[in-house]
């Protein structure tokens, strides 16, 4: 079927090719269904003697497929005989059964094709053919000169009304899909410009980056002359001998890692990275070294001189003398460690938004399910009675349902998936009722310490899912102190967090938050574990001594007040968790109690 149908190409194929596919499509569903309507209305015409439509629509179908089967055909010449096909079938129609039959959808289609076919002039044409025809027919019914017995309007008013409305519709129809078929013309016309227009500026920036590589390699000829601007740039700049040993930088690099210009002189890069890095670091200036090509950008993890890692994004090259035999090794190296941070909250940030969607949707089917269990179980217990040995089984998965909705419970407060009437709370306050508290909950052996501010700090809250964030944190640290003597501090303040400190919180923005600090003196946390404290049902407590949700919760409950938590500890000096909260007005003290309305 490709010679009638051929593939089509959005980036070459002009208008006459999808005009032409387009006639094509048309011709091939006529033929087909003008079978199949040959074929009904063939009883119809016997019965009724119409030899003359039947012979007619029979010319005209074999005519389509002529065309059809014939493509070598000039488009023009096709289009034309179709169109005329489509007038004719539409005027025997009128002609033969009457006005209120096919044969105007059939005039209406021949001027809407005509303008897609042949364009707005065409369509201008057939509405004329067609107004003319309208009227012609309509007179000559007026008159009673044929047609006394086909089906008619109850007056003559009602089909002008009628034929009026008809040729409007037809004219507003075909004109407008003669103006869309001109628009997409020239919009698909100017792709085709503009795409010619792109490789030409594609060509041309290519051959910019060439020159520009050319630049930078007489760059680097000259690169003795500008050593002392070195030294005012923000990223690091050393030369290194063929063993990796240092023999220029400039004081961003000893910044970078820590050193005085005395210490770093000499200094060995396996001096500050561990063996797995620098296994990798010498395999990249071997490959440098054999090659001569400069690496792309590669992160680097090195140590500082105090022990801490900071991450540093470098490109190494080979320092040739003019022989081209190599000397040793230059490169810049940037500090990425905050970028690194950074990329880190954010993975961390999409990993609690994916499981807290995957924890609600399960949290919400398991739900539907327990309400089933629990239902189907009370109704149990009131058909059986007093005495009866099932009614302890039952008592036993009506207990079991409460423990799993509580789960849920949890579940839904670590996704945000439970609604909250958030109100201004007066942090302050909740903080010293939820200590009170706490003293009845922890040994006494711990200590609880406030450091809280006289006046009042307001928040946009919901009072009892804060007393479950500090009574989470709170409790997480008196278990991890149950065995010895311990202390926890809660600290509340303002704090203003800048545009330049909003990189850490991904999810604030700058302005004036609520701080809560919430320090304990407990064994601290492993580093491992640090990025996963928040996940669901992770725990390092033995089986049976914690669900692992307590945490998990607390970032759910904190990000669906639009704030922020984050956890800093060192093993053996205990942990640190800061909550911040954005700060809202105190609702007015005049306002009254309101009702709600129902729910």
């Amino acid at each position: 079927m490709k010679w009638i149908f051929p593939e089509a190409n959005p980036e070459t194929d002009s208008l006459s090719f999808w005009r032409t596919r387009i006639l094509s499509t048309m011709l091939f569903f006529g033929i087909a269904f003008g079978f199949l309507v040959l074929l009904s209305i063939l009883p119809m015409a016997i019965e009724k003697r119409l030899w003359g439509l039947v012979f007619l629509d029979a010319l005209i179908w074999s005519a389509a497929v002529c065309l059809l089967l014939l493509p070598q055909i000039p488009y023009t010449v096709r289009a034309v005989f179709a169109l005329l096909f489509t007038y004719i079938i539409g005027l025997a129609i009128i002609v033969s059964v009457g006005p209120l039959s096919g044969g105007p959808a059939w005039l209406f289609c021949f001027a809407v094709l005509a303008g897609v076919l042949l364009g707005p002039q065409s369509a201008v044409l057939a509405l004329t053919v067609n107004t003319v025809t309208i009227v012609v027919i309509g007179y000559l019914l007026v008159r009673g000169t044929f047609g006394a017995d086909f089906p008619f309007f109850d007056s003559k008013r009602l089909m002008v009304v009628a034929g009026i409305n008809f040729l409007f519709l037809n004219a507003l129809s075909a004109i407008s899909v003669a103006v869309l078929v001109r628009g997409l013309t020239a919009s698909h016309e100017k792709e085709k410009q503009l795409a010619v227009s792109l490789k030409k500026e594609q060509a041309k920036l290519e051959a910019e980056i060439q020159d520009k590589n050319k630049a930078e390699a007489s760059l680097r000829e000259s690169e003795e002359k500008y050593r002392n601007i070195l030294e005012s740039i923000e990223d690091g700049y050393y030369e290194a001998d063929l063993q990796g040993n240092y023999t220029f930088f400039n004081d961003s690099m000893c910044r970078i890692l820590g050193y005085s210009r005395q210490e770093l002189m000499g200094l060995n890069n396996r001096d500050y990275m561990d063996k797995d890095n620098a296994k990798k670091i010498y395999k990249t200036f071997s490959q440098v070294f054999q090659t001569g090509v400069p690496t792309k950008a590669l992160d680097w993890q090195l140590i500082r001189k105090d022990g801490t890692a900071c991450f540093v994004e470098t490109v190494v090259s080979l320092i040739k003398d003019a022989s081209g035999r190599g000397l040793g090794f230059r490169g810049i190296a940037r500090d990425v460690s905050d970028r690194r941070h950074l990329e880190k909250q954010l993975r961390q940030a999409h990993k609690m938004e994916s499981i807290g969607t995957l924890a609600g949707g399960i949290a919400h089917d398991f739900n539907n399910l327990l309400y089933i269990i629990m239902g189907n179980t009370e109704l149990a217990m009131d058909e059986i009675r007093d005495g009866n040995p099932l009614s302890t089984y039952l008592e036993r998965i009506k207990s079991a349902c409460l423990r799993a909705a509580d789960v849920v419970k949890q579940l839904l407060n670590f996704s945000k998936e439970t609604a909250q009437d958030l109100k201004p709370l007066d942090i302050v306050s909740a903080i010293r009722e939820e200590v009170r508290f706490l003293r009845t909950m922890i040994p006494s052996t711990i200590d609880i310490r406030q450091n809280l501010p006289n006046d009042k700090i307001f928040i946009a809250a919901d009072p009892a899912q804060i007393n479950q964030v500090l009574m989470n944190i709170c409790t997480n640290a008196a278990q991890a102190m149950e065995k010895t003597d311990g202390r926890i501090d809660i600290t509340a303040e303002l704090t203003d967090l800048g545009q330049d400190q909003v990189p850490q919180y991904p999810n604030l923005l700058p302005g004036r938050y609520a701080r809560i600090l919430i320090e304990d003196t407990g064994p601290g946390i492993d580093p491992e574990n640090l990025e996963r404290i928040f996940d669901p049902y992770f725990t390092t407590r033995e089986v049976g001594k914690g669900s692992g949700m307590g945490l998990a919760v607390v970032h759910g409950i904190v990000t669906h007040h639009r704030g922020a938590v984050s956890v800093r500890s060192e093993k053996g000096k205990g942990a640190a968790f800061t909550l911040l909260f954005p700060v809202v007005q105190p609702a007015p003290e005049n306002s009254g109690p309101q009702k709600e309305g129902l729910k």
